[in-house]
């Protein structure tokens, strides 16, 4: 009598999921031993369309029995979750795509203020030079330089000042964080142990 060797292999299945685009969702994998099958399962998981600004995280399960094992699926749906290294090599294209750039010190605003208060200065030197000339000519004519060179003097204090608060950097605008496209997506699921027995399953994702 003949009896036909049962290849020792492992089934897989999934759960569907829905998530809201910019949040997380769980699924449960399911592995049936067949044939006494037993061993440690690595995972690679792919969709289609590809899931930009998300990830998948599933962790390498063991099956010792005869007992169907589950694994959790995780789905995220926002770069900035997705733990690392997955999210690695991702996040250097998203700052490319949303153009981050070095910021502006701020130092250039002050260069106006400046330039004014420099023409002030003159103006007042101007005007300490001429009410030395006309002190000695005549009292009236000195009286009237000096309050002038007061005039220019309070402009000149009242634009420092006011340069001061011109010098002060408003807060840049929030960045959002960059998120899964909404729509349908085919996770594939493919397992494979140290042995290369591998079995694939495919999951329904809907980010809403």
């Amino acid at each position: 009598m003949t009896v036909a060797a049962v290849a020792k292999l492992f089934k897989l299945a999934v759960t569907g999921l829905a998530v809201p685009s910019g949040s997380s969702g769980t699924s449960t994998v399911t592995i049936t031993p067949q044939g006494g099958y037993t061993g440690t399962i690595a995972w690679t998981v792919s969709s289609s369309p590809t899931l930009t600004n998300g990830c998948f995280s599933l962790p390498n399960t063991t099956v010792s029995g005869t007992s169907p094992v589950t694994a959790t699926l995780t789905v995220f749906t926002a770069a900035s979750s997705c733990p690392a290294p997955a999210v690695a090599a991702a996040t250097a294209r998203n700052h490319a795509l949303l153009g981050v750039g070095p910021r502006s010190s701020g130092n250039d605003e002050g260069h106006p203020v400046s330039g004014l208060q420099a023409v002030q200065a003159s103006m007042a030197m101007a005007g300490l030079v001429l009410f030395a000339l006309l002190g000695r000519r005549s009292h009236k004519l000195g009286v009237i330089a000096a309050a002038c060179i007061l005039v220019v003097i309070g402009i000149a204090v009242s634009g420092c000042a006011g340069g001061g608060g011109g010098s002060s950097t408003s807060s840049p605008p929030a960045t959002a964080t960059p998120t899964a496209a909404k729509g349908m997506y085919t996770v594939t699921i493919t397992g494979t142990d140290a042995s290369s027995t591998t079995q694939t399953t495919t999951m329904a994702l809907t980010v809403d």
